[in-house]
Protein backbone atom coordinates (compact mmCIF):
# COMPACT_ATOMS: atom_id res chain seq x y z
CA UNK A 1 0.00 0.00 0.00
CA UNK A 2 1.39 3.47 -0.63
CA UNK A 3 2.38 5.78 2.52
CA UNK A 4 -0.22 8.32 2.27
CA UNK A 5 2.12 11.07 3.10
CA UNK A 6 3.69 9.54 -0.43
CA UNK A 7 0.57 9.66 -1.82
CA UNK A 8 -0.89 13.39 -0.96
CA UNK A 9 2.20 15.09 -2.22
CA UNK A 10 2.36 12.90 -5.34
CA UNK A 11 -1.53 13.17 -6.54
CA UNK A 12 -2.42 16.71 -5.30
CA UNK A 13 0.88 18.99 -6.17
CA UNK A 14 -0.90 21.24 -8.85
CA UNK A 15 -3.23 22.52 -6.16
CA UNK A 16 -0.99 22.23 -2.96
CA UNK A 17 1.55 24.65 -3.96
CA UNK A 18 -0.71 27.69 -3.44
CA UNK A 19 0.24 26.74 0.66
CA UNK A 20 4.04 26.67 0.45
CA UNK A 21 5.95 29.51 1.78
CA UNK A 22 6.49 32.92 0.44
CA UNK A 23 9.67 34.61 0.95
CA UNK A 24 8.48 37.67 0.11
CA UNK A 25 5.73 37.74 2.05
CA UNK A 26 7.55 35.94 4.88
CA UNK A 27 9.48 39.25 5.65
CA UNK A 28 13.46 39.83 6.24
CA UNK A 29 15.25 36.78 6.15
CA UNK A 30 18.00 36.57 9.40
CA UNK A 31 19.51 33.20 9.22
CA UNK A 32 22.01 32.50 11.55
CA UNK A 33 23.93 30.88 8.42
CA UNK A 34 23.90 34.61 6.90
CA UNK A 35 24.66 36.17 10.32
CA UNK A 36 27.69 34.23 10.26
CA UNK A 37 28.92 35.20 7.03
CA UNK A 38 28.36 38.70 7.16
CA UNK A 39 29.69 40.30 10.66
CA UNK A 40 27.83 43.61 9.69
CA UNK A 41 24.26 42.28 9.25
CA UNK A 42 24.02 43.19 13.15
CA UNK A 43 24.65 46.60 12.92
CA UNK A 44 22.76 46.80 9.50
CA UNK A 45 19.23 45.51 11.66
CA UNK A 46 19.87 47.85 14.25
CA UNK A 47 19.89 51.30 11.74
CA UNK A 48 17.40 50.18 9.74
CA UNK A 49 14.98 48.06 12.85
CA UNK A 50 12.05 50.56 12.30
CA UNK A 51 12.10 49.63 8.26
CA UNK A 52 11.74 45.78 9.27
CA UNK A 53 8.63 45.38 10.15
CA UNK A 54 8.12 41.84 8.89
CA UNK A 55 11.45 39.45 10.31
CA UNK A 56 11.81 35.62 9.12
CA UNK A 57 14.37 33.91 11.64
CA UNK A 58 16.18 30.69 10.67
CA UNK A 59 17.71 28.78 12.86
CA UNK A 60 19.67 25.18 12.75
CA UNK A 61 19.92 22.63 15.10
CA UNK A 62 22.32 24.04 17.73
CA UNK A 63 20.62 25.41 20.78
CA UNK A 64 23.08 28.07 21.73
CA UNK A 65 23.16 29.78 18.26
CA UNK A 66 19.12 29.83 18.54
CA UNK A 67 19.67 31.51 21.51
CA UNK A 68 21.50 33.79 20.83
CA UNK A 69 19.66 34.59 17.19
CA UNK A 70 16.55 35.22 19.79
CA UNK A 71 18.67 37.56 21.91
CA UNK A 72 19.74 39.93 19.01
CA UNK A 73 16.07 40.52 17.72
CA UNK A 74 14.69 40.82 21.42
CA UNK A 75 18.44 43.75 21.50
CA UNK A 76 17.10 45.39 18.29
CA UNK A 77 13.53 45.32 17.50
CA UNK A 78 11.31 45.10 20.10
CA UNK A 79 9.19 48.25 19.22
CA UNK A 80 9.39 48.09 15.48
CA UNK A 81 8.79 44.60 14.61
CA UNK A 82 4.84 44.23 13.46
CA UNK A 83 5.17 40.44 11.73
CA UNK A 84 7.07 37.59 12.79
CA UNK A 85 8.13 34.05 11.44
CA UNK A 86 10.56 31.10 13.00
CA UNK A 87 11.85 28.26 10.89
CA UNK A 88 14.22 25.38 12.02
CA UNK A 89 14.35 27.28 15.42
CA UNK A 90 14.52 24.98 18.63
CA UNK A 91 13.15 27.57 21.22
CA UNK A 92 13.71 26.96 25.09
CA UNK A 93 14.11 30.70 26.43
CA UNK A 94 12.99 31.29 29.69
CA UNK A 95 10.12 33.46 30.14
CA UNK A 96 12.23 36.14 32.44
CA UNK A 97 14.27 36.41 29.05
CA UNK A 98 11.13 37.28 27.16
CA UNK A 99 10.67 41.06 26.43
CA UNK A 100 7.09 42.61 25.56
CA UNK A 101 6.83 42.96 21.92
CA UNK A 102 3.53 45.59 21.72
CA UNK A 103 3.62 46.19 17.80
CA UNK A 104 3.66 42.33 17.00
CA UNK A 105 0.29 41.05 15.21
CA UNK A 106 1.11 37.99 13.60
CA UNK A 107 3.58 34.87 15.05
CA UNK A 108 4.29 32.16 12.92
CA UNK A 109 6.34 28.72 13.62
CA UNK A 110 7.31 26.45 11.22
CA UNK A 111 9.14 23.81 11.05
CA UNK A 112 10.65 24.78 14.95
CA UNK A 113 10.87 22.37 18.45
CA UNK A 114 9.51 23.99 21.28
CA UNK A 115 10.98 23.12 24.44
CA UNK A 116 9.69 25.85 27.04
CA UNK A 117 6.12 27.07 27.01
CA UNK A 118 6.94 30.89 27.84
CA UNK A 119 7.12 31.51 23.85
CA UNK A 120 3.07 29.66 24.30
CA UNK A 121 2.55 32.39 26.60
CA UNK A 122 1.22 34.80 23.96
CA UNK A 123 -0.49 37.59 26.36
CA UNK A 124 2.72 38.09 27.71
CA UNK A 125 5.01 38.01 25.04
CA UNK A 126 2.55 39.68 22.42
CA UNK A 127 0.18 40.61 23.83
CA UNK A 128 -1.59 42.44 20.69
CA UNK A 129 -1.17 39.48 18.53
CA UNK A 130 -4.00 39.33 15.72
CA UNK A 131 -2.76 36.14 13.54
CA UNK A 132 -1.38 32.66 15.06
CA UNK A 133 0.36 30.18 12.58
CA UNK A 134 1.69 26.87 13.42
CA UNK A 135 3.08 25.69 10.05
CA UNK A 136 4.05 21.84 9.47
CA UNK A 137 6.85 19.82 11.64
CA UNK A 138 5.74 22.25 14.87
CA UNK A 139 7.16 20.17 17.64
CA UNK A 140 6.12 21.10 21.09
CA UNK A 141 7.31 19.15 24.22
CA UNK A 142 5.01 17.49 26.39
CA UNK A 143 5.02 19.63 29.33
CA UNK A 144 4.88 22.96 27.34
CA UNK A 145 2.02 21.09 25.48
CA UNK A 146 0.38 20.36 28.44
CA UNK A 147 0.84 23.53 29.74
CA UNK A 148 -0.35 25.50 26.96
CA UNK A 149 -3.75 23.66 27.03
CA UNK A 150 -4.53 24.48 30.32
CA UNK A 151 -3.34 28.13 30.00
CA UNK A 152 -5.95 30.49 31.10
CA UNK A 153 -4.41 33.25 28.66
CA UNK A 154 -7.11 34.88 26.62
CA UNK A 155 -6.22 37.15 23.74
CA UNK A 156 -9.64 38.74 22.25
CA UNK A 157 -8.15 40.38 19.81
CA UNK A 158 -6.63 37.36 17.87
CA UNK A 159 -9.25 36.50 14.62
CA UNK A 160 -7.23 34.05 12.45
CA UNK A 161 -5.37 30.54 13.46
CA UNK A 162 -3.97 28.53 11.02
CA UNK A 163 -2.45 25.17 12.31
CA UNK A 164 -1.17 22.19 10.41
CA UNK A 165 -0.36 19.25 12.21
CA UNK A 166 1.71 17.42 9.29
CA UNK A 167 4.72 16.23 11.12
CA UNK A 168 3.45 17.80 14.43
CA UNK A 169 3.18 16.83 17.80
CA UNK A 170 0.14 18.22 18.44
CA UNK A 171 -2.96 16.40 17.53
CA UNK A 172 -6.47 17.41 16.47
CA UNK A 173 -7.84 16.78 20.12
CA UNK A 174 -11.07 17.71 21.52
CA UNK A 175 -9.32 19.31 24.97
CA UNK A 176 -7.04 21.02 22.09
CA UNK A 177 -9.75 22.29 20.61
CA UNK A 178 -11.90 23.46 23.76
CA UNK A 179 -8.13 25.07 24.67
CA UNK A 180 -7.81 26.86 21.82
CA UNK A 181 -11.80 27.76 21.54
CA UNK A 182 -10.84 29.64 25.88
CA UNK A 183 -7.77 31.23 24.94
CA UNK A 184 -9.15 32.72 21.41
CA UNK A 185 -12.89 33.35 22.08
CA UNK A 186 -13.15 36.10 19.17
CA UNK A 187 -11.69 33.64 16.63
CA UNK A 188 -13.07 34.57 13.02
CA UNK A 189 -11.00 32.33 10.75
CA UNK A 190 -9.51 28.97 11.34
CA UNK A 191 -7.39 27.37 8.91
CA UNK A 192 -6.64 23.36 9.86
CA UNK A 193 -3.99 20.85 8.07
CA UNK A 194 -4.60 17.01 9.42
CA UNK A 195 -1.95 14.50 9.44
CA UNK A 196 -1.90 11.18 7.31
CA UNK A 197 -2.17 9.71 10.38
CA UNK A 198 -5.08 11.37 11.81
CA UNK A 199 -8.91 8.99 11.76
CA UNK A 200 -12.21 10.14 12.55
CA UNK A 201 -14.97 7.04 11.70
CA UNK A 202 -18.51 6.15 12.76
CA UNK A 203 -16.52 3.28 15.02
CA UNK A 204 -14.07 5.58 17.10
CA UNK A 205 -16.66 8.45 17.94
CA UNK A 206 -20.83 8.37 17.93
CA UNK A 207 -22.03 11.57 18.77
CA UNK A 208 -23.56 13.71 16.68
CA UNK A 209 -22.62 17.72 15.54
CA UNK A 210 -22.87 20.25 18.18
CA UNK A 211 -21.79 23.70 16.87
CA UNK A 212 -19.49 23.56 20.36
CA UNK A 213 -16.49 25.78 19.84
CA UNK A 214 -15.72 29.22 17.81
CA UNK A 215 -19.05 30.41 18.10
CA UNK A 216 -18.31 33.92 16.37
CA UNK A 217 -16.00 32.35 13.53
CA UNK A 218 -16.75 33.35 9.73
CA UNK A 219 -14.19 31.69 7.59
CA UNK A 220 -13.36 28.23 7.67
CA UNK A 221 -10.68 25.97 5.89
CA UNK A 222 -9.43 22.18 5.87
CA UNK A 223 -7.14 20.28 4.31
CA UNK A 224 -7.93 16.75 4.39
CA UNK A 225 -5.87 13.89 2.42
CA UNK A 226 -7.42 11.36 5.04
CA UNK A 227 -9.11 8.18 3.98
CA UNK A 228 -10.74 8.25 7.50
CA UNK A 229 -12.99 11.03 7.91
CA UNK A 230 -16.10 9.63 7.96
CA UNK A 231 -16.98 11.56 11.36
CA UNK A 232 -14.54 14.51 11.02
CA UNK A 233 -17.16 17.43 11.79
CA UNK A 234 -18.86 15.39 13.83
CA UNK A 235 -15.76 15.41 16.02
CA UNK A 236 -14.74 19.03 15.61
CA UNK A 237 -17.85 20.58 16.56
CA UNK A 238 -16.50 23.83 15.18
CA UNK A 239 -19.42 26.52 14.83
CA UNK A 240 -21.23 27.16 11.25
CA UNK A 241 -23.81 29.17 13.08
CA UNK A 242 -21.97 32.43 11.50
CA UNK A 243 -20.08 30.68 8.78
CA UNK A 244 -19.88 32.47 5.78
CA UNK A 245 -16.76 31.38 3.90
CA UNK A 246 -15.70 27.55 3.99
CA UNK A 247 -13.09 25.66 1.63
CA UNK A 248 -12.55 21.71 1.78
CA UNK A 249 -9.09 20.29 0.11
CA UNK A 250 -8.98 16.44 0.87
CA UNK A 251 -9.13 13.00 -1.10
CA UNK A 252 -12.87 12.50 -1.28
CA UNK A 253 -16.61 14.13 -0.66
CA UNK A 254 -18.27 12.50 2.52
CA UNK A 255 -21.92 12.31 2.96
CA UNK A 256 -20.87 13.87 6.13
CA UNK A 257 -19.16 16.94 4.67
CA UNK A 258 -22.60 17.32 2.00
CA UNK A 259 -24.44 17.21 5.41
CA UNK A 260 -22.30 19.56 7.23
CA UNK A 261 -22.15 22.67 4.34
CA UNK A 262 -25.99 21.98 3.92
CA UNK A 263 -25.90 22.82 7.85
CA UNK A 264 -24.16 26.16 7.22
CA UNK A 265 -27.17 28.47 6.46
CA UNK A 266 -25.31 31.72 5.81
CA UNK A 267 -22.66 30.36 3.63
CA UNK A 268 -21.89 32.91 0.91
CA UNK A 269 -18.61 31.18 -0.47
CA UNK A 270 -17.79 27.62 -1.21
CA UNK A 271 -14.88 25.82 -2.12
CA UNK A 272 -14.43 21.88 -2.79
CA UNK A 273 -11.39 20.68 -3.72
CA UNK A 274 -11.22 17.33 -4.31
CA UNK A 275 -8.95 14.11 -5.69
CA UNK A 276 -12.60 12.35 -6.18
CA UNK A 277 -15.43 14.68 -6.73
CA UNK A 278 -18.41 12.12 -7.09
CA UNK A 279 -21.15 14.73 -9.19
CA UNK A 280 -23.80 12.87 -7.29
CA UNK A 281 -22.64 13.99 -4.10
CA UNK A 282 -21.98 17.75 -4.87
CA UNK A 283 -25.83 17.59 -6.71
CA UNK A 284 -26.88 17.05 -3.03
CA UNK A 285 -25.76 20.26 -1.85
CA UNK A 286 -28.65 22.26 -3.18
CA UNK A 287 -30.99 24.65 -1.86
CA UNK A 288 -28.25 26.41 -0.32
CA UNK A 289 -29.95 30.25 -0.12
CA UNK A 290 -26.95 32.60 0.69
CA UNK A 291 -24.86 30.67 -1.72
CA UNK A 292 -22.99 32.84 -4.11
CA UNK A 293 -19.90 32.02 -5.64
CA UNK A 294 -18.90 28.44 -5.41
CA UNK A 295 -15.55 26.32 -6.76
CA UNK A 296 -15.13 23.28 -7.16
CA UNK A 297 -11.65 21.82 -7.94
CA UNK A 298 -10.83 18.39 -8.76
CA UNK A 299 -7.75 16.16 -10.08
CA UNK A 300 -9.77 14.87 -13.55
CA UNK A 301 -13.53 16.08 -13.95
CA UNK A 302 -15.58 12.90 -14.92
CA UNK A 303 -18.65 14.52 -16.00
CA UNK A 304 -20.71 15.36 -18.52
CA UNK A 305 -22.54 18.93 -19.72
CA UNK A 306 -25.49 18.53 -18.56
CA UNK A 307 -24.20 17.66 -14.35
CA UNK A 308 -22.42 21.06 -14.72
CA UNK A 309 -26.21 22.60 -15.79
CA UNK A 310 -28.02 20.05 -12.65
CA UNK A 311 -25.29 21.68 -10.16
CA UNK A 312 -26.05 25.03 -11.30
CA UNK A 313 -29.94 24.93 -11.18
CA UNK A 314 -29.44 23.07 -7.85
CA UNK A 315 -28.86 26.46 -6.29
CA UNK A 316 -30.59 29.13 -7.34
CA UNK A 317 -28.88 32.04 -5.54
CA UNK A 318 -25.20 31.08 -6.81
CA UNK A 319 -23.86 33.45 -9.29
CA UNK A 320 -20.41 32.25 -9.78
CA UNK A 321 -19.82 28.75 -10.52
CA UNK A 322 -15.90 27.68 -11.51
CA UNK A 323 -14.77 24.35 -12.01
CA UNK A 324 -11.38 23.31 -12.65
CA UNK A 325 -9.73 19.98 -13.51
CA UNK A 326 -6.15 19.25 -13.86
CA UNK A 327 -6.80 16.61 -16.47
CA UNK A 328 -8.85 17.13 -19.47
CA UNK A 329 -11.69 15.28 -20.12
CA UNK A 330 -13.04 14.69 -23.94
CA UNK A 331 -16.69 13.36 -22.95
CA UNK A 332 -17.52 16.77 -21.39
CA UNK A 333 -18.56 18.42 -24.95
CA UNK A 334 -20.57 21.19 -25.40
CA UNK A 335 -22.66 20.29 -28.75
CA UNK A 336 -25.62 22.51 -29.90
CA UNK A 337 -27.71 21.02 -27.95
CA UNK A 338 -26.05 21.83 -24.29
CA UNK A 339 -25.71 25.25 -25.78
CA UNK A 340 -29.32 25.66 -25.86
CA UNK A 341 -29.58 24.43 -22.78
CA UNK A 342 -26.70 26.80 -21.21
CA UNK A 343 -28.45 29.86 -22.99
CA UNK A 344 -32.07 29.21 -21.41
CA UNK A 345 -30.52 28.93 -18.36
CA UNK A 346 -28.44 32.16 -18.91
CA UNK A 347 -31.71 33.48 -19.39
CA UNK A 348 -33.86 32.70 -16.46
CA UNK A 349 -30.47 33.48 -14.46
CA UNK A 350 -28.87 36.82 -15.98
CA UNK A 351 -26.64 37.47 -12.86
CA UNK A 352 -24.88 34.00 -13.45
CA UNK A 353 -21.63 33.39 -14.67
CA UNK A 354 -20.15 29.42 -15.08
CA UNK A 355 -16.58 28.76 -15.87
CA UNK A 356 -15.45 25.49 -16.33
CA UNK A 357 -11.22 25.29 -16.88
CA UNK A 358 -9.15 21.72 -18.09
CA UNK A 359 -5.40 22.94 -17.05
CA UNK A 360 -3.46 19.91 -19.44
CA UNK A 361 -5.08 21.21 -21.95
CA UNK A 362 -5.71 24.79 -21.44
CA UNK A 363 -9.56 24.53 -22.78
CA UNK A 364 -11.86 27.11 -20.89
CA UNK A 365 -15.47 27.20 -21.30
CA UNK A 366 -17.38 30.48 -19.85
CA UNK A 367 -20.68 31.10 -20.34
CA UNK A 368 -22.95 33.35 -18.80
CA UNK A 369 -25.99 36.21 -20.40
CA UNK A 370 -22.88 37.57 -22.49
CA UNK A 371 -22.96 34.34 -23.94
CA UNK A 372 -21.20 31.07 -24.76
CA UNK A 373 -17.44 30.66 -25.28
CA UNK A 374 -15.07 27.60 -25.87
CA UNK A 375 -11.48 28.47 -26.45
CA UNK A 376 -7.83 26.63 -26.03
CA UNK A 377 -4.82 29.38 -24.71
CA UNK A 378 -2.08 29.16 -26.69
CA UNK A 379 0.71 29.05 -24.68
CA UNK A 380 -0.07 26.06 -22.89
CA UNK A 381 2.08 22.59 -23.08
CA UNK A 382 -0.61 20.41 -24.08
CA UNK A 383 -1.19 22.60 -27.36
CA UNK A 384 2.34 21.66 -28.62
CA UNK A 385 3.69 18.81 -26.56
CA UNK A 386 6.76 20.43 -25.53
CA UNK A 387 6.42 24.43 -25.34
CA UNK A 388 5.65 25.73 -21.47
CA UNK A 389 5.59 29.54 -20.27
CA UNK A 390 7.75 30.24 -16.87
CA UNK A 391 5.13 33.88 -16.96
CA UNK A 392 2.11 31.08 -16.14
CA UNK A 393 1.11 31.01 -12.54
CA UNK A 394 0.90 27.95 -12.21
CA UNK A 395 4.44 27.27 -13.05
CA UNK A 396 5.26 30.28 -10.88
CA UNK A 397 3.82 28.90 -8.30
CA UNK A 398 5.73 25.24 -8.80
CA UNK A 399 8.99 27.15 -9.42
CA UNK A 400 8.52 28.48 -5.80
CA UNK A 401 7.83 24.85 -4.50
CA UNK A 402 10.87 23.41 -5.70
CA UNK A 403 13.48 26.66 -4.79
CA UNK A 404 11.85 26.37 -1.13
CA UNK A 405 12.14 22.38 -1.35
CA UNK A 406 15.61 22.46 -2.21
CA UNK A 407 16.48 25.03 0.55
CA UNK A 408 15.12 23.19 3.11
CA UNK A 409 16.93 20.40 1.55
CA UNK A 410 20.28 22.12 2.28
CA UNK A 411 19.63 22.92 5.36
CA UNK A 412 18.44 19.61 6.59
CA UNK A 413 21.76 18.49 5.14
CA UNK A 414 23.54 21.12 7.07
CA UNK A 415 22.36 20.11 10.10
CA UNK A 416 23.12 16.60 9.96
CA UNK A 417 26.46 17.87 9.56
CA UNK A 418 26.84 19.49 12.88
Amino acid sequence: MMDNGRFQMFDCTSRMVKKVNNPQSDGYEISIDKLKKNPKLAEHIRKNNKCLPHLHLVGNKNENENTALLDLIHSLCVDSLEKLKFSWMTIDMPAEKLRTFRSLKEVTFDLCTIKNESILRFCEWCPNLTTLKFDEGVEVSEPAYASFKSSEQKLIQVKSLSIDFKGSSMKLTRDLLEALDRQFPSLETLQIAMDASDSFTKNEFKEKYEPLYFKNLKSFAVHSFVNNIERLFDYMAVSNVELTEFSFTGMFVTDELVDWIKSCTNLSKLTVDSHMLNKNKIAAVKDMQRLKKWTLSTKRLLWKAEDVIRIARANPHVDTLAIDSDYGNDDMEFGEKYKQMFADLAKERKDLAIKVFFHEEGREINISAHGFSEKKRKDNAANNGSSFSLNDPSMQNLMKFIGESFSRSQRQMANLKQ
